[in-house]
């Protein structure tokens, strides 16, 4: 059977939203590495930017559909559709056209409420190298988000998906957010960068 662009693109999406459930079981409840991969020469240079700063107020928040899951909200890019989530907890848009290029919050309770952001991240840096060996993760630092302190995490993953992270333990949930671009469908690393930091802008944690 020939697979077209559109069955494609739908089975992409699902793949990489079904793997986004397993990264989140993960993270509740199980230890990380101290060993994330070596990061691509783009994931360094992201890192380099903004290591532990808070979203540039220069960029505005995005305003399209808003995603709240547990006690977070963020808003996706104006013109965006709401997405394919495969658990009640998991909230997601994507641009329309594009392989693999969303916005998704979810949140899970926490089997481990003892641990530190730190800890979080080496657990998503473990559980992307776990469910795709290939990927190239980079630990960029801590930004604060409405008050709160999350970790951000790069990783280049499998078809061109680049991947930034977000994570943080509020009201005994682990909280994450993850922009996901097809580099193919947005190919500028300043547009990725400028979507990035303008669905940052609109993160609102209700704790």
């Amino acid at each position: 059977m020939t697979t077209t662009p559109d069955r494609a693109r739908r089975r992409l999406r699902i793949a990489t939203a079904a793997t986004l459930v397993l990264l989140a079981g993960a993270a509740a409840g199980c230890g990380g590495s101290d060993d994330p991969a070596t990061a691509s020469p783009e994931a360094s240079a992201a890192a380099s930017a903004s290591p532990s700063e808070s979203p540039s107020s220069a960029v505005p928040p995005a305003t399209g559909i808003a995603l709240t899951s547990g006690a977070v909200t963020v808003n996706a890019p104006e013109g965006w559709e709401k997405g394919t989530s495969f658990a009640t907890w998991q909230k997601s848009a994507e641009l329309p056209d594009s392989m693999a290029t969303q916005v998704v919050v979810q949140s899970i309770t926490s089997l481990s409420p003892d641990d530190t952001v730190q800890d979080l991240a080496d657990q998503a840096a473990d559980g992307i190298t776990r469910t795709d060996p290939k990927a190239k993760v980079k630990q960029v630092g801590l930004v604060e988000l409405d008050g709160v302190e999350f970790f951000h995490n790069i990783a280049v993953r499998r078809a061109g998906v680049v991947t930034h992270q977000y994570g943080a333990l509020v009201d005994g949930r682990v909280v994450d957010i993850f922009v996901d671009f097809d580099r193919y469908a947005v190919k500028s690393q300043q547009e990725r960068e400028e979507i990035v930091a303008s669905v940052l802008a609109s993160v609102q944690v209700d704790a």
